[in-house]
């Protein structure tokens, strides 16, 4: 399990050099955004996002990834089923994405 990420990091990750006038409390809102952001995608999903006294960790599992699951169903699939029942349980996996799969790398080779 990944150790929490402290809020200076942070900082500099998502701030980088461009520091506003008051960085932890843009952090703060960032974060807020985040936690909302995940509530809309998934309901109570705002609960990954995790602070604790070493920081902030988002708490990730292969079951709450729809790239996961997908893997599995399609690995599952393969071996359990042939043909047109095949095309059947792939396309209902392909039903878990939102959006277009992997869309932040389709300018990627």
């Amino acid at each position: 399990m990944a150790s929490p990420c402290r809020p200076e990091k942070l900082v500099d990750r998502v701030l980088g050099d461009s520091l506003p006038n008051n960085p932890a409390r843009v952090l703060q809102a960032k974060l807020s955004r985040l936690r909302s952001l995940l509530d809309e995608a998934s309901p109570g999903a705002r609960q990954m996002l995790i602070r604790s006294s070493g920081g902030y960790k988002l708490n990730v599992t292969a079951e709450t990834l729809d790239a996961a699951e997908f893997r599995e169903r399609i690995r599952s699939t393969s071996a359990q089923f042939s043909g047109q029942e095949q095309v059947l349980v792939f396309e209902k996996a392909l039903e878990l994405w939102r959006g277009e799969p992997y869309a932040e790398f389709a300018d990627e080779l």
